[in-house]
């Protein structure tokens, strides 16, 4: 895990970083599009949300999101092996974010209806395109949101704020891979997506697949 060993997490960013260099221009394209989207706006129980591509939002911001999220151990233990946990790790995650051209996040926030028109940032949801071996795209996501904002509906709604943003783009099927023990998260997914389609190919005993078409 990466609160013992931080720099094997470096290293599986960059890793992870590296392989992108050669993206298909099919996937590029859409997430380009995708970056330059509008923030969606959605209501959940007569309060107001924004859906913002994190690329549109200041570093320092989307650096304090992801520091919330992966210190968070409740949040953290449904998270990849490799989470960041330090700030330099965090950084680097936030500044790989940026520069991405096959993965997109979009950060949740909550719009308080007050004078001052603030925004608390609480959770995000990212989007992962690429091409399969038949050349047809293929796009999976994934949704954290921050412990306080917990059972309030705020992921269904957001969920389906993207299913708008993605089909707007072009995108006709999604998918999503959920922990088998994670029984918030399926509840979730099975109100959006449906019954599994199945098990993750790559972690068949312990990941549930989802998928929709849009």
């Amino acid at each position: 895990m990466c609160i013992e060993k931080p720099m094997d997490c470096i290293g599986a960013l960059f890793a992870r970083h590296r392989s992108e260099k050669v993206i298909p221009e099919q996937v590029s394209n859409i997430i380009a599009s995708l970056a330059k989207s509008e923030p969606q706006p959605f209501v959940v129980k007569e309060e107001k949300y924004l859906l913002t591509p994190c690329n549109a939002i200041p570093y320092i911001e989307v650096f304090n999101l992801y520091k919330s999220l992966f210190r968070d151990q409740d949040v953290r233990r449904f998270l990849y092996e490799t989470t960041p946990y330090a700030f330099v790790e965090i950084a680097l995650f936030v500044d790989l974010l940026y520069k991405s051209v096959s993965r997109l996040r979009f950060a949740i926030s909550n719009e308080y209806s007050d004078e001052s028109n603030n925004t608390q940032r609480c959770g995000q949801v990212s989007i992962s395109l690429e091409l399969d071996e038949n050349g047809e795209l293929t796009v999976s996501l994934g949704i954290v949101i921050m412990k306080e904002y917990w059972n309030r509906g705020i992921g269904e709604d957001a969920l389906t704020a993207i299913f708008n943003i993605l089909k707007g783009a072009g995108v006709k099927t999604v998918s999503a891979t959920v922990h088998l023990d994670n029984a918030g998260s399926n509840r979730l997914f099975e109100k959006v997506f449906g019954l599994p389609a199945g098990f993750n190919e790559q972690d068949p005993q312990n990941a549930y697949l989802y998928s929709k078409k849009l």
